[in-house]
Parts: structure tokens; C-alpha cells; sequence
């Protein structure tokens, strides 16, 4: 940000980026990850085929992570605790 701070809302969606981006203590995972089960790309693809995936295969892997996410919570509130 410049030093006025007059500039904060053209960095928002950086900002939002970053943060959806990185992984977090709770959860273990970003929350992007958790939502799409994917990272986010930060740029163009130069792969010119994009590879096949099975929808069933990216459900479970999806619902695995949910599950550990929920479990790295209730250890984060024990801890807490």
C-alpha cells in the first residue's frame, strides 16, 4: 500500500488471493483447497491438455479432506482448551 493508505481497495483481490491461498493452523489447508479440491492457479496454463478426472475420485478425495480438515479442528479446540 502507499503510505496514505488510499490504495487499500485496489489490493483487495491480491489480498483475498493470498489469503484463500494459504494453508491455515486450524484446518491444515487453504481454504480454496478445502472449497474446490484444488489449488488455485496464480497464472496462464502452458499445458496444452488438461488431464482426465474421474468426478467420483475427486469426491472422495474431496470428502477425505473435509474429514481430516474437521479433525485438525477438533484438535485445534482441544489444544485450545
Amino acid at each position: 500500500m502507499n503510505y496514505n493508505l488510499s490504495n487499500w481497495s485496489d489490493l483487495l483481490s491480491s489480498i483475498e488471493f493470498v489469503y484463500n491461498n494459504q494453508a491455515h493452523e486450524g484446518i491444515k489447508e487453504s481454504p480454496f483447497f478445502l472449497e474446490y479440491g484444488r489449488h488455485p492457479r496464480a497464472g496462464p496454463i502452458l499445458v496444452k491438455e488438461l488431464p482426465q478426472r474421474d468426478l467420483n475420485d475427486l469426491t472422495y478425495k474431496q470428502q477425505e479432506v473435509l474429514e481430516q480438515a474437521k479433525a485438525a479442528l477438533t484438535l485445534a479446540v482441544e489444544r485450545i482448551k
